[in-house]
């Protein structure tokens, strides 16, 4: 797998916070339920968002469960349209080491591994991580799935 360095823009976003076991159905489960939330509250705005899906972990899974936000990127001045509803945050303006997952959702822990082994091996600390998943499981086959995994560099 290959990986690279970006520096990225600051990007705002929508969320909805969720605990779980790490177990594949459960945070299959709290995906769906999460996701589905903000696309019925975006459609409610009127809102577009500037990304496709996003799940961001904030801190490093613990005693057997992870914390992630579900989540989609929105322009800055949309932000005022949630108040109230949903929680919102920044991904900060910074460097970030960057992939692309083919395949099945399950298999995505192998990549981030892989990507904290490149950075380890490339003397890069890193910070908290995300993923941005580009196709839709509903119209694209499991095994052609992409994933972009990304983890920003500590500062």
């Amino acid at each position: 797998m290959k990986f690279e360095r970006k520096t990225l823009p600051q990007k705002t976003y929508i969320y909805s916070e969720h605990t779980v076991a790490i177990s594949g159905p459960e945070i299959a489960q709290a995906m769906g339920t999460g996701f589905g939330e903000l696309f019925m509250l975006l459609q409610k705005t009127g809102v577009a968002p500037i990304s496709a899906p996003m799940a961001i972990y904030p801190e490093m899974p613990s005693n057997n469960q992870m914390t992630f936000r579900t989540a989609f990127a929105v322009e800055d001045g949309d932000v005022q349209k949630f108040a109230g509803q949903v929680e919102t945050d920044i991904i900060p303006a910074g460097d970030a080491v960057w992939g692309i997952h083919v395949g099945p959702y399950m298999g995505l822990g192998q990549t981030h591994q892989a990507l904290w082994k490149y950075m380890e091996g490339e003397g890069i600390s890193g910070s908290f991580v995300w993923e941005v998943y580009i196709d839709d499981p509903d119209k694209i086959a499991e095994a052609a799935l992409r994933t972009e995994v990304y983890r920003a560099v500590a500062s």
